[in-house]
């Protein structure tokens, strides 16, 4: 069941520099300009999102941390947090151009072992995904919208 999350009205939102030959975006979460890949694009489209029409706050909102899983080293793109600052929701970002498949929601999955948040999100910033995870019954299922930070 795919979202559509509509992130490309947030690019206005965007503060964007140039330095030198290298374009960069100020991450409001790192607080700090960072280089403006298509993948950091979407990852800050995705920013937007959460924060303008989920209602998150910035202080809930986890990029690019390194995790631990099956003795790997990993990092995950977004992770929004609880009020008991646990991990709620897992978001893996690709750039526009690479499609959303079996193996991104594995990559996410994989992610998600060390996490056990409640929600997996995907998305390339043209098509997105959301699903629910019930622990109890070792499954999921895909829903047609992000929790919001009231949900």
């Amino acid at each position: 069941m795919q979202i559509d999350l509509e992130l490309n009205t947030y690019k206005g939102k965007l503060k964007v520099r140039q330095q030198g030959s290298v374009t960069e975006v100020l991450d409001p979460v790192r607080r700090k300009y960072v280089g403006l890949t298509p993948e950091e694009y979407v990852r800050q489209l995705m920013i937007r999102y959460l924060t303008d029409s989920c209602g998150y706050s910035i202080n809930r909102i986890q990029v690019e941390r390194e995790i631990i899983v099956n003795s790997k080293s990993l990092r995950f793109d977004l992770a929004i947090l609880d009020y008991k600052l646990q991990p709620y929701i897992l978001i893996e970002c690709k750039r526009h151009t690479e499609q959303i498949s079996n193996r991104t929601f594995d990559q996410v999955s994989l992610y998600n072992q060390s996490l056990q948040a409640d929600y997996l999100v995907i998305t390339n910033g043209i098509r997105s995904y959301c699903a629910s995870i019930d622990y109890d019954q070792k499954t999921y299922r895909l829903i047609d919208h992000i929790p919001n930070q009231n949900q």
